[in-house]
């Protein structure tokens, strides 16, 4: 009795395998292949409909018209002020209201947390 469990495990293993190298093939012949550009397959099917109709029977627009919008705004309102830049320094931590110093959750060393 083993011997027939081992038996169906090894060829439903095998079966896996070669469902995984066929799929592996088919994507690889998938991607070699070279692409077929769509804007090709659309232009020829439109050529073929439109050698059939008369040249008026084109109803499509193919411009499409919007109307005019206008828009008005002051630009003196708008314009930029001079700003003076703040310097960056660096506070004394003798001002600061700071935690005692404890040890760190992950890795080694120490912290404190000031405010």
């Amino acid at each position: 009795m083993n011997i027939h469990k081992r038996s169906l495990a090894l060829a439903a293993a095998a079966g896996v395998w070669l469902a995984g190298i066929g799929s592996a093939v088919v994507l690889a012949y998938a991607l070699a292949r070279p692409m077929a550009l769509a804007s090709t397959m659309h232009t020829t099917a439109a050529r073929t409909a439109t050698v059939s109709q008369p040249v008026d029977a084109v109803t499509e627009p193919r411009l499409l018209e919007l109307d005019t919008i206008w828009l008005f705004g002051d630009r003196a309102h708008y314009a930029p002020t001079a700003v003076e830049p703040t310097p960056n320094v660096a506070r004394d931590i003798s001002n600061m209201t700071c935690t005692g110093w404890r040890e760190l959750e992950a890795g080694s060393g120490h912290v404190q947390i000031c405010e």
